[in-house]
């Protein structure tokens, strides 16, 4: 009760109410009656943030750096472990020596094919001769079917034409057909026959083939060694003998390989021959200078079997100078 008037609870409750109306009309939201809790609230959140910027500027701890640095130390060596070892000079002989083996390997594989193709196609002359001719004695080696004579006109056309190897086959046929004692006729006294077109051609095409793969051994030598080019080397010289000497190296296609192998092994042991011979001139020249400029070189030469000046003594040789004193004062005189 105030001044004799009495304020109903219920009024006070209501112009309360009266007033977060109006104040939310004006600001959207209710009003915070209790007004003194509010400052509290805003400096606790301040400090939050305080204590938040000051957890980000504080340093790292030094446990964690050192534990940092500890992992980079342990992956070091790790990563140098990874890290390719350069090859010892023992390796690289090995995968050399492999690389070379491996390359042999495979030109050996080569020459066998080689020789299995050369085989095929001398089957195939065998094949379609006998096909052509219809008898057993196409089968036969061309001494048996061809004289000397025929054998050895054919190897001179062959020459003319400038086919070599074909020659010397011929020449070799002939040599057996020589031997067999059909120097004028084949078998029954008859005439062999001339070659067919067929045989003819069989032949033509083993030619190509074995020229072509002398061709490419030869190309594949003077690649390797430009000497076997030069017709007036050392090389090519003792290779063309070879084959002189053992004309059975034209009938293979490798043979050309084993004629230059053997062309090296000459030219290198000639050459060592006259190295040796040329050094034992000059060590004798060098013996014979040396004697000239030692002390005593003069009378050091023996005379009927006598000891050289080195060989005397120190007396004899004394006296041996004497001996020649006197004798060119007798000269003199």
């Amino acid at each position: 009760m105030e001044n004799g008037t009495t304020v109903d609870p219920d009024l006070k409750e209501l112009e309360a109410l009266r007033q977060q109306a109006e104040a939310f009309d004006q600001t959207g939201d209710v009003a915070d009656t209790n007004v003194e809790d509010a400052p509290e609230h805003g400096d606790a959140g301040a400090r939050e943030t305080e204590q938040a910027a000051e957890n980000d500027t504080q340093p790292d701890n030094p446990a964690n750096e050192e534990a940092g640095k500890a992992d980079e130390a342990e992956d070091a060596p790790k990563q140098q472990r990874d890290e390719p070892k350069p090859k010892t000079r023992e390796e690289k002989e090995a995968e050399r020596f492999a690389r070379n083996w491996k390359r042999l390997q495979a030109e050996r594989a080569q020459l066998e094919r080689e020789r299995a193709e050369l085989e095929r196609y001398r089957a195939q002359i065998a094949a379609q001769t006998g096909a052509q001719s219809g008898q057993e004695s196409a089968e036969k080696p061309l001494h048996e079917k061809y004289s000397a004579a025929e054998l050895e006109q054919a190897a001179e056309d062959f020459e003319a034409e400038g086919r070599y190897e074909e020659a010397k086959l011929l020449r070799e046929e002939a040599a057996l057909a020589q031997r067999r004692g059909t120097a004028t006729s084949g078998a029954g006294g008859q005439s062999a026959q001339a070659p067919t077109a067929a045989q003819q051609t069989a032949a033509e095409q083993y030619r190509r083939q074995f020229e072509a793969l002398w061709n490419a051994n030869l190309a594949e030598i003077r690649a390797e060694d430009p000497e076997f080019a030069d017709p007036q080397s050392a090389k090519f010289q003792a290779a063309a003998e070879i084959l002189r000497e053992y004309p059975q190296g034209r009938t293979f296609p490798d043979g050309i390989k084993i004629a230059a192998a053997w062309a090296r092994d000459r030219v290198l042991a000639k050459e060592a021959a006259e190295a040796k011979k040329a050094l034992a001139e000059k060590d004798k020249e060098i013996a014979r200078l040396q004697a000239l400029l030692s002390p005593g070189s003069g009378a050091g030469e023996t005379r009927g079997g006598a000891r050289s000046f080195e060989e005397m003594s120190e007396a004899e040789q004394a006296a041996f100078l004497k001996r020649q004193a006197a004798e060119l004062d007798g000269l003199a005189g």
